[in-house]
């Protein structure tokens, strides 16, 4: 894999050349308040036909001959002119950023500063220090210095900033009022109970700064109240850059050892699933313990002959008792159980229903009816139980490429990066605690659990970055950027579990549950400046593609029975039930801005100015569950010499004899579906803003403004929706539960 890194950033030099024929001066200017100077002259001294001027960002390049001493001459009307000698050699990208000051002014010296960063940890407290409202922030110089691998991690490390596994809790306000952005443009949060995403699946290489806002402003948006958290990704860098990276991590619990681990896909170790876990839900068929006669007869190809006699359904559901045994009587006539002139005749009907069970047909019709449901339960494959491994090492591997050329005469930047990672965590004597509680009783505890269990967690996934910037005036640039993410965690635990106060106080636990999350991001973004009216405007559009699937979560609980025997008791309170679940998440979310800038007084040394703008942003949502419940019908729910392997075992989703000679499955898998196992949701926010931020003196300053949002949404069940329920109408309850759908 790292042969191919290589070959491809091999082209990427052959594509992209730096423009090494030419020097190149290339740099920021900038006032005393670290606004840029739009406009400013640059020029040779020695000959002024080399020149050119700051776009809208204060960037300016300029291509220059080889020499020992150079005059670069800067002007700016209301600014001190600079003249300032420099050496530079032939192909050779020298940066000089520039501070000005004005007229009014006594300059004694030209202020020369390294190149402002959005990675610096200087730069963004620079900005931290000019911001009209509070704010935080992590830098990649910071992330690269500490270590951290992921977002989430370097984070947490801010002041008053905490997780709770991957989501992020600002100020003891919970993750469901944490709005998280990728370049200012909100992302799906691949979880239905989350304002926030999971950071993780972000990994700090391919990151310049987290901005982290912790107070409201007109031009962020409204549906926050703990922070707003903007993840800037790499920026293309202002000479040709090659970066990579390898990281290697010896885990003493882990590495090298043999810990927890499951069956996996052949693609874990990219971060998803390859369908090793899933199954096609569509066409599952439920297990039917006791069929009715009119199945039964069905299955035994009596449906033309019913239908012919204008019964076209079930007659079990029929109220009239004497009707439903007449067609009864008349099924065991076609099939030649019951002679026609006996129909009536109470002992021929009883004898006749004994033939019917003796003479196999009823056995042969149950076993068509439920061969489908035997299929099922063995196409679900026999692997409850864990078992152990080695684990190798964990480790990082990263790249980073970016320069800049001309595209057209004009400056096109780019940068192309990636990451791989694998991590293994175990922990083999975790501590768990709980106490389980019941409404019915108070709240009161009434069982008290205890258990150090087992605990692995594999996590796999890689990112990409690719961002392309064209500036094809000076005033004018378009940016596009494309990020894939994906991440995989493989989540074991397994062990005893001690009760007090309860019947059966030793339990044998399993957890085994995988989550794959993708987001595919798109971002556009451009800057123009109208020099006319000293108007700013960027637009920006993100549409981002997201899934979370959690495919086969399995877990179980077996009491002790005795020091031989595992016993499965589904009566049992506080018991959890032998479930396979598999979960879908679907999300698509276009966030899309228009912002402009306004100064309001020609002068420099104070920030006075006005923004204004809009904003469209519009999520959809598909979230899809099912669930198999493992029953039994003639099996048992004791696993004798606590054998697991044996008691899971696929031969028990086979047709055998029961006691009474009738065709039986020991175990079979029953998916109860209901509607609010398979919802949508539709949301759109339209916005508009206006602020000012305005320095009275040098010591005063006023922020403030006013945002106006439209929110439309619709949140539902599938199934309600298809029929048009109405809100509070009955048909909405389910197995005693209410499922209300709210629509504003």
């Amino acid at each position: 894999m790292f042969k191919y890194i290589i070959l491809v950033l091999a082209a990427l030099c052959v594509f992209f050349p730096d423009v090494s024929a030419q020097s190149i001066i290339r740099g920021k200017i900038f006032d005393k308040n670290g606004e840029t100077l739009i406009g400013a002259a640059i020029s040779l001294k020695e000959d002024q036909n080399i020149g050119t001027v700051t776009d809208f960002d204060g960037n300016y390049e300029l291509s220059v001959p080889e020499s020992e001493a150079l005059i670069l001459s800067i002007t700016y009307i209301g600014y001190q002119s600079i003249a300032d000698t420099i050496s530079i050699k032939k192909g050779e990208v020298l940066l000089k950023n520039y501070e000005r000051d004005e007229n009014s002014t006594t300059l004694n010296q030209v202020g020369i500063v390294a190149k402002q960063e959005r990675s610096n940890t200087i730069d963004i407290e620079n900005i931290k220090k000019k911001a009209a409202s509070t704010i935080d922030y992590v830098s990649a110089e910071t992330m690269k210095k500490i270590g951290d691998t992921n977002v989430t991690t370097a984070v947490s490390r801010v002041s008053g900033v905490s997780t709770n596994g991957s989501f992020i809790t600002v100020r003891g306000i919970g993750d469901r009022y944490v709005l998280t952005a990728i370049n200012g443009s909100q992302i799906p949060t691949l979880d239905p109970f989350t304002n926030n995403i999971k950071l993780d699946i972000i990994p700090s290489s391919l990151v310049d700064n987290v901005i982290i806002s912790k107070t409201a402003s007109p031009d962020l948006p409204g549906d926050w109240t703990g922070a707003y958290i903007s993840v800037e990704t790499k920026d293309y860098p202002e000479k040709m850059s090659l970066n990579i990276e390898t990281t290697v991590g010896y885990n003493q619990n882990s590495s090298f050892r043999d810990i927890l681990a499951n069956p996996t896909s052949s693609t874990d170790w990219l971060g998803y699933d390859n369908g090793f876990r899933d199954r096609n839900h569509g066409d599952f068929k439920n297990y039917k313990t006791d069929p009715t006669d009119y199945e039964l007869f069905m299955m035994l190809g009596l449906d033309p002959f019913y239908k012919s006699l204008g019964v076209n359904n079930d007659w079990n559901g029929l109220t009239d008792q004497e009707v439903k045994e007449n067609y009864y009587k008349l099924g065991l006539v076609e099939l030649g159980l019951l002679p026609k002139a006996l129909i009536n005749d109470r002992q021929a009907v009883e004898d006749a229903k004994l033939k019917f069970a003796s003479s196999g047909l009823r056995n042969q019709a149950f076993e068509k009816l439920n061969a489908r449901a035997a299929q099922e339960g063995q196409s679900l494959p026999n692997n409850w139980l864990t078992y152990k491994k080695r684990a190798s090492t964990n480790i990082s591997q990263s790249f980073s490429f970016g320069n800049q050329t001309k595209l057209f005469g004009k400056t096109l930047g780019y940068i192309l990066g990636g990451r791989y990672g694998q991590s293994i965590q175990y922990d083999p004597h975790s501590i768990n605690q709980r106490t389980l509680t019941s409404l019915f009783n108070d709240g009161q505890p009434i069982i008290n659990e205890n258990s150090n269990p087992q605990i692995a967690r594999y996590t796999n996934g890689w990112s990409a970055l690719l961002n392309l910037a064209y500036k094809y005036s000076n005033n004018h640039s378009i940016s596009i950027l494309l990020m894939p993410n994906f991440l995989g965690s493989n989540n074991l635990r397994e062990g005893d579990v001690f009760r007090a106060g309860a019947d059966y106080s030793k339990i044998y636990g399993s957890n085994q549950f995988y989550e794959q999350r993708k987001q595919m991001i798109y971002q556009l973004r451009s800057e123009h400046f109208f020099p006319a009216y000293k108007l700013k405007m960027e637009l920006n559009a993100s549409y981002t593609n997201g899934e979370s699937i959690v495919p086969d979560f399995k877990r179980f609980r077996f009491f002790e029975f005795d020091s031989t025997t595992y016993w499965y008791d589904p009566t049992a309170f506080f018991q959890d039930p032998l479930t396979r679940n598999f979960r879908y998440l679907l999300e698509d979310l276009l966030d899309s801005r228009i912002h402009f800038e306004l100064p309001l007084s020609k002068s420099t040394s104070f920030v006075r100015k006005i923004k204004f703008g809009a904003a469209y942003k519009q999520l959809d949502k598909k979230y899809d569950q099912y669930n198999y419940d493992l029953g039994f019908d003639a099996g048992s729910s004791f696993a004798t010499n606590k054998d697991l392997q044996q008691f899971f075992d696929l031969s028990h989703f086979q047709f055998k004899k029961d006691i009474f000679e009738e065709s039986r499955l020991d175990y079979f898998y029953g998916n109860p579906d209901f509607a609010p196992n398979h919802t949508f949701g539709r949301s759109s926010i339209l916005a508009f803003f206006v602020m000012a931020d305005y320095n009275i003196t040098k010591k005063l300053r006023v922020s403030g403004g006013l945002r106006y949002e439209n929110t439309d949404q619709k949140i539902d069940s599938d199934a309600y929706d298809k029929l048009n329920l109405p809100r509070n109408d009955i048909r909405r309850i389910y197995q005693g539960h209410w499922f209300q759908i709210l629509v504003s």
